[in-house]
């Protein structure tokens, strides 16, 4: 059908936090607990506009059947809480090395809400999925952290690796509905 048109995502808000409170001590020793968040949203749509040809089914085996239109909108959050403790050093005057250790609490949560459906003009049987998953876990994070001066610019970088193992936690709802001359039945 050369009407149909892909889905196309739009990405709406982004937001990112964080904060960082640190102790340092004479021995170039270093405790540090930080929180960051990020989250983020979006929404997509295709289809061909209601013709009621059956240009889309659905993925995952969720619902036996097919739809004109289909919409998604997605809202996901990723919190992680860090305490480490460091060791700061200096090979050269202008560097500074900071190794660190310590544990990373992660907590995910993702839901998607996916709308199939059938022209509105006509009647139809619609349906929508919703799919929410979280993870919370506490796992190891290590890294290293350098800044490099050269007179009046600098650059830092921060590099670690942590690892959580668990298994999200996932509901699926599907619900459907169908409307007989714009009548709910």
């Amino acid at each position: 059908n050369d009407s149909f048109s892909p889905l196309g995502t739009q990405y709406g808000n982004s937001e990112l936090a964080g904060v960082k409170l640190g102790l340092r001590f004479d021995s170039k020793l270093f405790l540090e607990l930080s929180g960051k968040q990020q989250k983020f949203d979006g929404s997509g749509f295709g289809g061909n506009g209601g013709n009621n040809d059956c240009t889309i089914v659905p993925s995952a085996g969720l619902i036996s059947d097919c739809y004109d239109d289909a919409a998604i909108s997605f809202d996901s959050e990723v919190r992680s809480t860090d305490f480490i403790v460091g060791w700061s050093f200096a090979p050269r005057d202008s560097w500074t090395l900071q190794p660190y250790a310590g544990l990373r609490r992660v907590e995910i949560k993702d839901e998607r809400e996916i709308d199939y459906l059938y022209d509105q003009l006509t009647g139809g049987f619609n349906a929508f999925v919703v799919d929410n998953s979280s993870f919370k876990k506490t796992g190891f994070v290590v890294g290293l952290r350098s800044e490099k001066d050269f007179g009046q610019f600098f650059v830092t970088s921060d590099l670690n690796y942590s690892y959580a193992s668990g298994t999200r936690v996932r509901s699926i709802v599907d619900n459907e509905y169908r409307f007989n001359n714009n009548q709910e039945a």
